[in-house]
């Protein structure tokens, strides 16, 4: 049996730890399908978690991963560079043509998703609009909350499911077809209590995501995208 050289082991100890921080970054998506609705009944112990969730645990798993010299800002794509050239207006165009897109792209895939699954199975009684306050009523701490949620998952979910999990794979081209699948099944994953019409919706809009960011190396595009799709959802 062949060992491995020093510089291989280094390199897949660095993708096992990375792998076990997303992970622990989309393990609480997976489970909360199973007790948000219980838990939305009580706001102070539900913002609680929230703040847990979706503010506390990507710091720390930011944190962690750069004072182990895992990955850095550029690493995940938090730079101005395209292709790893510097374009900053090329950047602009990008993110303006994301922020159209990903909303328009959203609302077809979901209106697909109706058609092909005239029962949503699997769909659980919970809804982020629940915790939402009436806009009417409510109108300042609405606005707030929605762009709370939408801020939120635009930055972590792109974080652990575009950033962090590219750094598992290599540029073949097998490979990257290869993290656009799992990072889309992954973030389909994540909304699985939306039932399969959810399911069929996120992954289309997982793979567009994944695929644009292995296309350009740059996550700003699909976070801003990211974050109108959730704000007209809100909204």
């Amino acid at each position: 049996m062949n060992n491995l050289s020093p510089i291989s082991a280094i390199v897949n100890t660095r993708k096992i730890l990375i792998g076990l921080l997303v992970l622990a970054g989309i393990a609480p998506g997976w489970l909360n399908g199973l007790f948000l609705s219980d838990l939305s009944k009580n706001m102070v112990p539900y913002w609680l978690y929230e703040i847990l969730v979706w503010i506390c645990l990507p710091l720390l798993i930011n944190l962690f991963g750069k004072k182990k010299n895992l990955f850095s800002n550029g690493d995940l794509g938090f730079h101005l560079k395209i292709r790893g050239q510097d374009e900053p207006q090329k950047l602009v165009v990008i993110i303006i043509i994301m922020a159209v897109l990903l909303p328009v792209f959203n609302m077809a895939m979901h209106q697909i998703s109706l058609l092909l699954f005239s029962e949503n199975y699997w769909k659980i009684n919970f809804e982020y609009r629940q915790v939402i306050p009436n806009a009417i009523n409510m109108a300042g701490t609405h606005f707030l909350v929605v762009l709370y949620f939408s801020t939120t998952a635009a930055l972590v979910e792109e974080f652990l499911c575009r950033g962090m999990l590219r750094l598992l794979f290599n540029n073949h081209r097998s490979s990257i077809f290869s993290y656009i699948m799992l990072s889309s099944l992954i973030f389909s994953m994540i909304h699985w209590e939306q039932g399969i019409q959810g399911l069929f919706s996120t992954f289309c809009f997982g793979i567009l995501t994944a695929s644009v960011y292995a296309k350009i190396r740059n996550i700003w595009p699909v976070i801003f995208g990211h974050f109108f799709t959730d704000f007209f959802c809100f909204i």
